[in-house]
């Protein structure tokens, strides 16, 4: 069984990791594989800062540390151990990269209260939920990036054009 020591979740904005685990149980010789690439490992005590987990001292544990490169595009870290009958252990570890965009960001957000049609019941706080969400989506780090346009009406809706906004209809 594979026991990371790090990373302990997924791995965020990184270029690259130190991954640093063990094995414990099966049957030698134990081979461990990152990426496909095969990682040398040492017998005796795994190192501290395993999850809380305690091996019994008659358990036999292999200990990995290995330099992983992250490309752009991946999406996990394979982990896989086998021992000589192989049984196999295997963990994904998620990666999670911020998206870059080029250009600019929109968002259109929308909540309607009360509607026209008398059969469609009125929604109390539809504006109020819609105004949280934009305040959700405004990134206060990136706030000269954003194109910020945003109207809140509590009656009926006056022409984009009372804003200078171009409109298709009137």
């Amino acid at each position: 069984m594979i026991h990371l020591i790090s990373p302990q979740g997924p791995v965020e904005n990184l270029s690259q990791l130190l991954l640093r685990g063990y094995v414990e149980g099966g049957v030698a010789p134990i081979t461990v594989q990152v990426q496909h690439e095969a990682v040398r490992l040492s017998a005796g005590m795994p190192p501290s800062g395993g999850r809380g987990v305690q091996l019994k001292t008659d358990t036999a544990a292999y200990n990995f540390s290995t330099q992983v490169k992250i490309s752009v595009t991946q999406e996990s870290i394979e982990v896989m151990a086998s021992d000589a009958h192989n049984n196999r252990s295997r963990w994904l570890i998620p990666v999670v990269h911020r998206i870059h965009t080029s250009g600019q960001r929109y968002a259109v957000v929308i909540g309607v209260s009360h509607y026209r049609d008398t059969r469609i019941q009125s929604l109390e706080f539809a504006d109020r939920d819609a105004e949280a969400i934009r305040d959700f989506l405004l990134d206060p780090k990136e706030e000269e990036s954003l194109q910020r346009i945003y109207f809140t009406w509590k009656t009926k809706m006056p022409p984009l054009a009372t804003y200078g906004l171009p409109c298709l209809n009137s």
